[in-house]
C-alpha cells in the first residue's frame, strides 16, 4: 500500500495546477481576441440555436424519428414561426418605418426648434442659426476641411471598418444556422466522442457537471426568448392603447433589448419616453409610457420570469454588470447576450470544485455547524446555493468508491479532535 501524499505537496500541486489553468485561460483569451476572433460570434450564435432547438430534436428522436429528419423538422418549425411572425407584424412595422422616414426631417426640425427655444432662454438663441449658403460659412467649412484632413481620413477608414463589421454580421447570420444544423444532427455522436476522450476515473463527474450546465444554459436561452416575446407584445399593446406613435417599433425594440439583463429594460423604456416627448403628446403621454413599461417589467419580474427561468443559475447583479461590460467591450451585443450563461457555467464548475475538492468550503453544501440542525433532517430551500451545493456533494459521494468516504471522515474527525475540542 502506497504512502499517502503529504498535505504540503498536495497543496503545492493544486497551486501549480491553478497557475497553469490561468495561463491557459490568458493564452486562449489572446488567441480569441486575435486571429480566431472571427469564429467566436458564429459559434456563439450556433450554440444559442442548439440550446433552443435541441428539446424539439430530442423529443422527435424519442419517437424514433431519425436525428437528421428531426433537425430538419425543428428548423421547419422555426422558419414557419418566423414567417408567421413577419406576416403578422411585418406590415405594421413597415408602415411605421415608412412614416418615420417621411417625418424624419420634420422631427429633426422640431427638435432643433426646441433646442433653440431652450438656448433662447439662456441668451444664446442664435447658437444653432447657421446659414450654410453664406460666404463666411463656406470659407469656414473649407478651412476646417483643410486643417483636419488627417482626421477626416481616419473617419473614412472607420467607415470602411464599419462596412467590415456589417459583413462580419452577415457572415455570422449565415454561418451560425449551418453550424447549428450539423451540431444538432450529430450531437449524440459528438457527446459520445467527447466522453471517450475523458479519463474513466473522472468521466462520470465531468458528464454530470456538463449536463447541469446544459440544463441551466439551455433553460436560460429558451426562457429569455419567451420573456422577450412577452415584453415585446405586452409593451406594444399598452403603447398602442395610449396612442404612442411608432408603438410597434418601440415594442419590438423593448422586447429585443430585454434580452440584455438589467440594462435592456431601462433602454427600452427610455426609447418609449423619448418618442412620447419628441413626436408624441408630450409629458402626459410620457408618464403613461413610463407606467406601462414599469407595469410590464413588474409582471415579468414577479410572474413570468420566475416561472420560466426557475431552472437557471442565479447570478449576482454586480457580477452581471461586470460581465456585461467585459463581454460588450470584447464582442459587442452578441457578447452581452451570451455573457450571463457563460458566467453561470463558470459558477457551476467552481461550485462543484469547492464542495467536492476543498474541505474548508463544504459549508456551501450545508455541512458544518450553524447552518442546519445536527440531525441533518432539515433540507435547504430548493433553488438556493446551499441546495445546489448539497446536491452536487451527494452526487459526488455516491459516485466515489465506498472505501474513500470512511477514510475521509476519519481524517476530518481527527482534524477536529486536534483542534482542541474533545468530550470526556
Amino acid at each position: 500500500m502506497s504512502d499517502p501524499v503529504p498535505a504540503s505537496r498536495l497543496w503545492l500541486w493544486r497551486i501549480w495546477t491553478t497557475i497553469g489553468v490561468l495561463v491557459l485561460v490568458v493564452a486562449a483569451w489572446r488567441v480569441l481576441r486575435g486571429p480566431l476572433a472571427i469564429i467566436v460570434p458564429p459559434l456563439a450564435l450556433a450554440a444559442v440555436l442548439v440550446y433552443v432547438l435541441n428539446p424539439v430534436v430530442r423529443l422527435l428522436s424519442r419517437v424514433r424519428v431519425p436525428r437528421v429528419l428531426s433537425t430538419f423538422s425543428a428548423y421547419a418549425v422555426l422558419v414557419v414561426g418566423l414567417v408567421v411572425l413577419v406576416r403578422w407584424v411585418g406590415p405594421v412595422i413597415a408602415d411605421q418605418t415608412g412614416e418615420l422616414v417621411e417625418r424624419l426631417p420634420e422631427i429633426t426640425e422640431d427638435l432643433q426648434r426646441g433646442i433653440n427655444q431652450q438656448l433662447a432662454r439662456a441668451g444664446v438663441s442664435d447658437r444653432l442659426a447657421v446659414d450654410l449658403q453664406s460666404p463666411a460659412t463656406q470659407d469656414a467649412i473649407q478651412g476646417f476641411l483643410e486643417e483636419n484632413r488627417d482626421s477626416i481620413l481616419n473617419v473614412l477608414v472607420g467607415a470602411l471598418g464599419f462596412v467590415g463589421r456589417v459583413f462580419h454580421l452577415l457572415l455570422t447570420v449565415v454561418l451560425a444556422p449551418i453550424l447549428a444544423f450539423y451540431i444538432l444532427a450529430d450531437l449524440p455522436r459528438l457527446e459520445r466522442g467527447v466522453e471517450r476522450l475523458l479519463p474513466p476515473a473522472s468521466r462520470g463527474e465531468v458528464v454530470d457537471v456538463s449536463r447541469r450546465i446544459g440544463r441551466a444554459v439551455g433553460g436560460y436561452f429558451r426562457g429569455q426568448l419567451l420573456v422577450a416575446t412577452f415584453v415585446g407584445v405586452a409593451s406594444a399593446t399598452g403603447l398602442a392603447i395610449v396612442g404612442l406613435p411608432f408603438w410597434a417599433i418601440v415594442g419590438v425594440f423593448a422586447g429585443v433589448t430585454n434580452l440584455i439583463p438589467l440594462i435592456g429594460p431601462f433602454v427600452g423604456g427610455a426609447i418609449g419616453i423619448i418618442v412620447a416627448l419628441t413626436v408624441g403628446d408630450g409629458g402626459t403621454q410620457a408618464l403613461w409610457v413610463a407606467a406601462i413599461m414599469v407595469a410590464v417589467q413588474q409582471v415579468d419580474n414577479h410572474l413570468i420570469s420566475p416561472a420560466i427561468l426557475s431552472r437557471t443559475v442565479e447570478v449576482h447583479p454586480l457580477t452581471v454588470i461586470l460581465g456585461l461590460l467585459v463581454a460588450g467591450s470584447l464582442y459587442g451585443l452578441l457578447g452581452m447576450l451570451v455573457a450571463i450563461p457563460i458566467i453561470a457555467a463558470v459558477k457551476l464548475v467552481l461550485m462543484y470544485l469547492l464542495v467536492t475538492r476543498v474541505p474548508s468550503m463544504r459549508h456551501l453544501a450545508g455541512d458544518g455547524p450553524g447552518l442546519f440542525p445536527d440531525d441533518g433532517e432539515e433540507e435547504p430551500r430548493s433553488g438556493t446555493l446551499v441546495a445546489l451545493g448539497r446536491e452536487m456533494r451527494r452526487t459526488w459521494e455516491r459516485r466515489r468508491p465506498a472505501a474513500e468516504v470512511p477514510r475521509e471522515r476519519g481524517e476530518s474527525g481527527s482534524a477536529t479532535s486536534g483542534g482542541g475540542t474533545s468530550r470526556d
